[in-house]
């Protein structure tokens, strides 16, 4: 994203001894054809009347009559003369010569028409004239504009789509400008794809995948029963399984793996059948996972593929697989409240942890029960875990942004949400609330807060992150740069024959209160295109730290190895309690006198044999579709109106 306003385009200890990790898991104007089917005999100016003499005033051009896109399109075409010469149109109202309209002398010349969009469903001519000096004004040649086919939508969802993009989407300009080249043929979801990935000013709105290729954020899907009704738990069937793209090798030829569980839903029939987060699954129905069948394999847990699956699980004392578990398909729900407690540490403060999966605004009462839970027990310190957020709703992230302040930060802007000047929505305001629902907010008051990132942190998420920091409270990072997703959708409904679908076109961009009033004054201010640095990154703590146990596990991050709040060999919560106490892994050395004690951990040894070989490359599959920070139609009037309050 650029910082003009209105371009914004812009993962200590014990027991592991021959697993190895993989850790890789301008506007162009459209150019006019030319019709060529006649050579440009039919035009009687192509050449001109071969009868005049070419002594007299005269002009040579072969290039035949044109053709041009209902968009806004440039005609090119070249030409020569025997003199100075003038050009103009017959339709001054949507043409306009670029290059150039006359001289004073002979030559060959090559000029530009611009031609204004066009609106409507017929096709329209333009005449372009020449008038040699000496001479008469003649016809040269005729551009035909195609009529515009977007008018032309019979699917009624489509045309829902196509309204919303045309008045809310934060690149409407390019949008309406290219509309008339898009297929209204194709079915909506289709269109979004195609008609968006053809844009260049929004690639802000998704990004790059592995492959080199681009997605974009922006959907329309068709819920189902259970979701149809927002701010409603939608009940999940499958086998209620986060799996890790980071795998192991369980052999010493790297040709047989360790799939690896990053989360398990309670009461989710992998929770029932006893599967934890930190498990390595190296056997799937009954087969090794090897390269032929690795990525079958972790789609089918990862995305509840079959009725029923049986996985074996890698015990690391004995190096083999010897429990197997057999998981069948139930109904569970999504709490993205992974995990809360107070950690405490030997001399040290009560240390808040709370892992938060999404900002899923259903689950809100969970999320206030946790913060609560929390400041009830004395925690002094904060760490939020977000590594697994991809981010989710603005009010969510509003209101635990909140609850990590106190009351001094009251009716405090939070963010801003700042739509296009053409969108006929203002801009939202989000300010620290004191309730919510009718309900306080129990508030922790903390001064500064530690969250633990990767790149799947994202949206909402780093709303948080900018959120805070916008408001002078010191957020440190540790893990990996963030994704860089400072965009939003204002997300809504709509029913048409039954089916109700969920629309989110990218319609905003996010600003912390100290940016926007930078971006107001025309000044540099805060911005992620490329997400935020990890103030202490994983990746360099691998190079640089002076330990060897310390390096092998930053090297590992964010393999998932062990339940979360577990403190023994998840290095990034590690490092945060470490920095609590004013110290560091970075520095940490094995021998150092009761260095381990602070952190209630085991004296460091030697971790063997555990080097990085893969990560799952999938081909592309159906989205989660938490591509932005949310904000449905109610929050944002609750918004504006200052609700919250």
């Amino acid at each position: 994203m650029k910082t003009n306003f209105s371009n914004m385009a812009s993962r200590f200890f014990a027991g592991f001894t021959k697993v190895a990790l993989v850790v890789a898991m301008a506007i162009a104007i459209p150019a006019c054809t030319g019709d060529d089917t006649d050579g440009g005999n039919d035009n009687p100016n192509t050449p001109n009347n071969p009868d005049k003499p070419q002594t007299e005033a005269s002009y040579t051009y072969t290039g035949g009559d044109k053709t041009c896109d209902a968009s806004e399109s440039s005609v090119s075409f070249s030409f020569s003369t025997t003199a100075g010469f003038t050009l103009d149109t017959d339709r001054t109202d949507i043409a306009e010569f670029l290059t150039p309209e006359q001289s004073s002398s002979a030559g060959t010349f090559n000029s530009t028409v611009k031609i204004k969009a066009n609106t409507s469903t017929s096709e329209r001519k333009v005449g372009i004239y020449i008038t040699v000096k000496g001479g008469e004004r003649e016809l040269m040649l005729t551009i035909t504009q195609k009529a515009q086919t977007m008018n032309k939508i019979s699917d009624e969802v489509l045309a829902y789509v196509d309204k919303r993009l045309q008045e809310e989407y934060y690149w409407l300009d390019e949008y309406n400008e290219k509309r008339a080249t898009f297929d209204p043929t194709l079915a909506a979801d289709e269109y979004l794809d195609e008609s968006l990935l053809s844009m260049t000013t929004n690639m802000a709105d998704g990004g790059i995948d592995s492959r080199g290729n681009r997605y974009i954020y922006s959907y329309i899907y068709a819920l189902n029963a259970a979701s149809a009704q927002a701010g409603t738990r939608a009940q999940y069937t499958g086998y209620g399984v986060i799996m890790s793209s980071n795998y192991w090798a369980v052999n010493d030829t790297y040709t047989e793996f360790g799939l690896t569980v990053e989360h398990v839903y309670p009461d989710s029939p992998a929770d029932k059948a006893g599967l934890k987060r930190g498990d390595v699954i190296s056997k799937y129905n009954g087969s090794a996972i090897t390269a032929n069948n690795i990525n079958e394999a972790w789609q089918d847990l990862h995305y509840s593929l079959s009725s029923s699956i049986t996985v074996g699980l890698f015990d690391m004392q004995t190096q083999s697989t010897n429990t197997s578990k057999t998981i069948k398909a139930g109904s569970y729900e999504e709490n993205p409240v992974a995990a809360s407690m107070v950690l405490e540490l030997e001399d040290g403060p009560k240390v808040g942890y709370l892992s938060y999966l999404g900002f899923d605004n259903a689950y809100d009462s969970e999320l206030i029960d946790a913060m609560r839970s929390l400041k009830e027990n004395g925690a002094e310190e904060m760490v939020l875990d977000l590594r697994l957020n991809g981010g989710g709703s603005v009010n969510s992230s509003t209101i635990l942004g909140s609850m990590l302040l106190d009351a001094s930060y009251n009716d405090k802007t939070y963010a801003v949400l700042a739509r296009n000047p053409e969108n006929q929505k203002p801009n939202t305001i989000c300010k620290i609330t004191t309730a919510y629902n009718g309900q306080s907010l129990p508030r922790l008051g903390i001064k500064r807060l530690f969250v633990i990132t990767t790149d799947n942190t994202a949206s909402a998420s780093e709303m948080v992150i900018s959120g805070l920091r916008g408001l002078g409270v010191e957020v440190i990072l540790i893990g990996t740069t963030t994704e860089g997703k400072n965009c939003g959708m204002d997300v809504t409904q709509y029913t048409n024959k039954g089916v109700t679908y969920e629309y989110a076109p990218i319609t905003f961009m996010n600003f912390n209160a100290t940016s926007y009033e930078q971006y107001l004054a025309g000044e540099p201010y805060f911005d992620y295109p490329e997400g935020i640095e990890a103030d202490s990154d994983m990746e360099y703590f691998a190079a640089n730290a002076k330990d060897d146990v310390v390096k092998t596990l930053a090297g590992f991050y964010p393999m998932p190895m062990e339940p979360w709040g577990e403190a023994s060999q998840d290095v990034a919560l590690i490092e945060a309690l470490m920095q609590i106490q004013g110290k560091t892994l970075l520095t940490f050395v094995s021998e150092s006198a009761n260095a381990h004690k602070t952190i209630n951990l085991q004296p460091a040894h030697k971790v063997g044999g555990m080097t990085r070989a893969g990560k799952i490359e999938l081909p592309t599959l159906e989205r989660k579709f938490k591509g932005g920070a949310t904000l449905t139609e109610q929050e944002r009037i609750a918004f504006d109106s200052q609700a919250y309050k």
